[in-house]
């Protein structure tokens, strides 16, 4: 498996979806400051709310973009049955699609913090606790998602995606119903120290690894 064939299907995997990336990208920078703005949030609300909306944009685009990449390739004459015939290997194509997420989670951090300035008096700080927060969200969902849609093709994982595009907003609108924000203090789930959350970034690492060997082993015996 070589780094530099996983860095050019990464590249594809961009030129493939670029014109959904800048729309996210847009989105990403303009969308939590607009929530937050658009609801007007009590003070004493902002935490919670800044961490929901962080959350919410953060899932939605790593969901869409992942969903916009498997339609187009499904709808490539069969992109995936095309690529085993190049000379990338099934791992290689595998690791790309994990790695892809990071890229994208990574990027969206970024938007985020200059967004932050933008919006300074509505977005609450892109800190290491909810950067870490964010990347246990966007890691799991994509561990468990990754291999079902390597299993069962895009045509039936289309559907998880596209529920979970549009459940995790309600959730979201409806927690406030269901639970007391004033006395939530959503980043206390994840104000540990340094070590504690570098170990829970260790663990969903390992999690990562037992899903990419999931994948491996489905796509290795799948055929097209």
């Amino acid at each position: 498996m070589k780094i530099k064939n996983i860095f050019l299907l990464t590249r594809k995997n961009y030129m493939l979806i670029r014109k959904y990336i800048y729309i996210s990208a847009v989105i990403a920078f303009l969308a939590p400051g607009i929530l937050i703005a658009k609801t007007e949030i009590p003070t004493e609300f902002k935490d919670f709310f800044g961490s929901a909306i962080f959350l919410i944009v953060e899932n939605v685009i790593v969901l869409f973009l992942a969903n916009s990449l498997a339609l187009i390739e499904e709808n490539s004459s069969k992109g995936l049955a095309y690529l085993c015939t190049t000379p990338y290997s099934r791992k290689e194509i595998v690791v790309s699609s994990y790695f892809f997420d990071y890229i994208v989670y990574f990027s969206y951090c970024l938007i985020y913090g200059l967004s932050s300035l933008l919006f300074k008096s509505n977005l609450i700080k892109l800190d290491w606790n909810l950067f870490v927060m964010g990347l246990i969200s966007a890691v799991l969902i994509r561990a468990v998602l990754i291999p079902i849609s390597f299993k069962f093709g895009y045509d039936k994982a289309k559907y998880i995606i596209t529920v979970l595009i549009i459940v995790i907003p309600f959730i979201a609108s409806y927690l406030p119903n269901v639970i007391d924000v004033r006395n939530f203090n959503l980043m206390s789930l994840f104000n540990m120290s340094i070590k504690m959350s570098l170990l829970a970034i260790a663990s969903l690492l390992i999690a990562e690894l037992l899903s990419i060997n999931v994948s491996f082993y489905i796509f290795d015996n799948k055929e097209f």
